[in-house]
């Protein structure tokens, strides 16, 4: 049966599904249909058989350029590319003249290492397309890449002639010219940046860290103390300076620089908050760095609880506990900032309860919708033994967390929790849904998959959704001895005995010789892939892993007989 679908432009369909093909169809009707049958087939995500129809329309007709160009897209979202090359190359052969051909042609001759190939495609693109800019850019990019450098000049000129002068385009052809030992027309290059307007300082550093960039220190130096002179009040400058400084290891005189930055008023917070933490990382400067500076930071910017932290950091760091002092003034200053929070709480923890109690209540107080203060709390609340609390609180961590899209992996991790608590309350249908929930934010949370799968095992329910999410958990971890006793468990509930054992026998050999259930579980498989004698042997010494046996192992080692 044929679904006749009107002409729409050249092909143009929406919802269409073509169920059969009619051999009687004139010529000019069946390529139609051919391809009307490849882009339904794409449509579905079939690109197998969109594929194989757009082969049988150029076996039929090789004149169609537009055809040529679909396979060779296809070939290319298949990562194919010496076959999508091929078919583009047939397409811009049949349209010569086709812009976007000729262009996909270029870009996959440099892809497929053609790049001469690619660059003559690219010349003859940018000869018939001058007034296309973002051609001209790939062009010389390309001249550049190649070491043409002399052709890349030239379409960077030719680029600047359309789009006038501009930084980034400034410094390529600066680097090009001062590789080819023509350091005057490199200056004037930046001369001319500069030109476009004297009045703005980033300009004069530019040029300056064109020539620090060359190592011509001296030379960067002189233009740094000439904009100086024209601004005097403009600490990029100085910052650009004492980086001069830096590289060219004239350390006394970088400290000197940056020492004057750190005290000058016109020198914002943030800028000096990098230059401190940089100096300090820097082996070379971190000497002339240290207490005074960070508190003169402070009597700066006494409301700023950036200052209070970043020194905390500091003392941290140096293992001097009066960091806690800061982070405690920090968050004094800011209730808000949930880093000082975290980091208080973090060192109270396991140190002193009674203040991490006190600090967390005073942390939620400030930031009660906070996901990570919340599951501290739920945290706090299982270890006194308050289920019900502990789990209010994690659920509402994770909602919270699952809202931020930076945070599903820490909010499929607090669900799985939420998940484990409900099955140690003996609720399943709720342990279900909310390890359903921690595997939608995650699907590869190997606990929640290892324990998914045990539970469901226990439960000799879905077992083959549980062999697909154990097999997932040991495939991420292959050595995990509980990932493995769980599959083994779950294709021992499949009947699958000899397969549970090569999986369980791993187990054994990674260390699971000394974990009680491993032992009994082992027992189990061997008893049941007919190894009756090591099936007694393991439950005997899973006995002498615990003083407490359960009545069914003692029962299983004493006759050695399964019971289930």
């Amino acid at each position: 049966m044929l679904l006749l679908v009107p002409a729409l432009g050249a092909f143009g369909i929406e919802d269409i599904y073509v169920t059969d093909t009619v051999k009687t169809l004139s010529p000019e009707m069946e390529l139609r249909n051919l391809y009307l049958q490849a882009l339904c087939f794409k449509k579905q995500g079939r690109a197998d058989s969109a594929l194989l129809f757009l082969n049988k329309y150029v076996e039929r007709d090789t004149t169609n350029g537009a055809v040529y160009m679909d396979i060779a897209n296809m070939y290319i979202s298949a990562g194919n590319y010496k076959e999508s090359l091929a078919n583009m190359r047939k397409a811009a052969k049949l349209e010569p003249n086709n812009y976007w051909i000729r262009r996909s042609e270029a870009l996959l001759l440099i892809q497929n290492g053609k790049t001469e190939d690619g660059l003559k495609v690219y010349e003859q693109i940018v000869k018939d397309n001058p007034e296309k800019v973002d051609d001209i850019a790939s062009l010389a990019t390309l001249y550049g890449r190649v070491g043409k450098k002399r052709e890349a000049l030239n379409a960077w000129n030719h680029y600047a002639n359309q789009m006038g002068v501009t930084e980034n385009v400034s410094i390529t052809k600066f680097d090009l010219l001062y590789s080819l030992g023509e350091k005057k027309y490199a200056e004037a290059v930046l001369d001319s940046l500069i030109a476009t307007d004297p009045t703005i300082p980033h300009f004069y550093i530019v040029k300056a860290n064109s020539y620090a960039y060359k190592a011509e220190f001296k030379k960067a130096e002189k233009i740094l103390f000439a904009a100086k002179k024209k601004f005097p009040n403009e600490s990029a400058i100085d910052q650009e300076l004492s980086l001069v400084y830096l590289e060219s290891n004239q350390t006394k005189k970088a400290v000197k620089s940056i020492k004057g930055l750190l005290s000058s008023p016109a020198v914002d917070f943030e800028a000096k908050r990098t230059l401190l933490v940089s100096s300090v990382a820097d082996s070379a400067m971190s000497p002339y760095f240290g207490n005074a500076d960070y508190e003169q930071l402070i009597q700066q910017y006494p409301k700023n609880d950036q200052a209070y932290l970043i020194y905390s950091d500091y003392l941290l760091g140096k293992r001097d506990n009066k960091g806690i002092d800061y982070l405690k003034k920090a968050v004094d200053v800011n209730p808000n900032n949930e880093l000082a929070w975290v980091s208080l709480l973090s060192y109270y923890e396991g140190l002193d309860k009674t203040t991490y109690t006190v600090l967390l209540e005073k942390a939620l107080n400030a930031l009660p919708e906070s996901g990570q203060l919340l599951f501290y709390k739920g945290t706090l609340s299982a270890s006194n033994k308050n289920r019900q609390l502990a789990l209010e609180c994690w659920q509402k961590s994770a909602d919270i967390l699952a809202k931020n899209p930076n945070e599903k992996m820490r909010a499929s991790l607090v669900y799985g929790i939420v998940g484990d608590t409900y099955m140690e309350l003996k609720d399943t249908v709720n342990a279900f849904v909310y390890y359903d929930k921690s595997l939608l934010y995650n699907t590869n949370n190997t606990s929640v998959l290892n324990n998914y799968a045990y539970f469901l095992s226990e439960m000799n329910i879905d077992l083959e959704k549980a062999e697909r999410m154990s097999g997932m958990a040991i495939a991420a971890e292959p050595k995990n001895v509980t990932f493995l006793d769980t599959y083994a468990w779950v294709l021992f509930k499949l009947q699958r005995f000899s397969t549970a054992r090569l999986y369980q026998e791993q187990a054994v050999m990674l260390g699971g010789e000394k974990e009680i259930d491993i032992m009994e579980h082992y027992g189990d498989i061997l008893y049941k892939d007919g190894d009756k004698n090591a099936a007694r042997e393991a439950w005997n010494k899973a006995i002498k892993l615990t003083d407490k046996p359960s009545a069914k192992l003692k029962q299983k080692a004493e006759t050695g007989v399964y019971v289930e």
